[in-house]
């Protein structure tokens, strides 16, 4: 548990150091579904999804999961569109004895602002 909140803290930081990212803690989200009335259950219906779309001052989250085997680490984020729902993207790093916690997550938030830069061309065409 200390390891994940390890990995929460130094992404929160990564991410606070992009000009371009507005994220939403899950404390935050938390609230947000209690305010709506949800469960992770009812997440399922199209119509929470748009709500809570609406509801989040962010057009995307980022959910995560740490996979701990032996000396290394392997950490997952999924890129979800709050507006739509829609999976934009899924991102692995590995922390080992040759890679900080730090540079994993460095690389994990460089990979998703390249998603999200992806995702605003598409969506704002030359």
């Amino acid at each position: 548990e200390a390891r994940t909140l390890l990995y929460r803290l130094i992404l929160i930081q990564e991410l606070e150091r992009q000009d371009t990212i507005q994220y939403v803690d899950r404390e935050f989200m938390e609230e947000a579904l209690r305010e709506l009335d949800l469960g992770a259950s009812d997440l399922a219906s199209r119509k929470a999804q748009l709500a809570l779309g609406r509801l989040l001052p962010a057009s995307y989250l980022i959910t995560g999961n740490l996979i701990q085997d032996n000396n290394q680490d392997r950490l997952f984020l999924r890129l979800v569109s709050t507006e739509t729902t829609e999976g934009v993207g899924v991102f692995s790093a590995d922390s080992s004895a040759t890679a900080s916690p730090a540079d994993a997550c460095r690389m994990l938030v460089d990979k998703v602002v390249t998603r999200l830069s992806e995702q605003k061309n598409r969506a704002d065409p030359p």
